[in-house]
């Protein structure tokens, strides 16, 4: 997979500009499309996760950062346990996602001070990534009948 860095064209920063510039409503409609697209492995899922890691690294700013986890938790749970359930289709993306915002060191992201104030939210973010991770290793191994 490209790094990070290597993705800072002009349509990626043009979303990191909105983002930066834009109030809490704009901003959270451009979240909201974003993290939508966090499906199975294609161009667009690609796109999107690098976008909002890019975020992490290009923003800022914490407020930007919590706004993407709280919508991420408020809107995606329910369709993602659907999903994570069923056989196939997985959210691959979002699994993606979390996986790196919480194993590579760049984002920084249990150092943001929102995780850390939040017990409430980094105990969900917490379960979620757990729950997500339990329902993806049962679904990959299951019992033979």
């Amino acid at each position: 997979m490209r790094q990070v860095e290597d993705l800072k064209h002009d349509s990626y920063m043009l979303f990191v500009k909105l983002i930066k510039e834009s109030d809490f409503e704009l901003r959270d409609a451009i979240i909201s499309s974003m993290l939508n697209n966090l499906r199975y492995p294609n161009l667009v899922t690609f796109y999107f996760t690098n976008l909002i890691l890019l975020i992490f690294t290009e923003v800022d700013n914490d407020i930007v950062h919590e706004q993407i986890v709280r919508y991420f938790l408020k809107s995606n749970r329910r369709n993602l346990f659907e999903r994570l359930i069923i056989e196939k289709p997985h959210p691959w993306g979002t699994l993606y996602l979390l996986d790196k915002l919480f194993t590579d060191q760049r984002y920084h992201f249990e150092d943001k001070p929102f995780y850390k104030k939040n017990h409430e939210l980094m105990d969900s973010l917490t379960t979620h990534v757990l729950d997500f991770v339990k329902i993806a290793e049962a679904n990959a191994n299951p019992e033979e009948e």
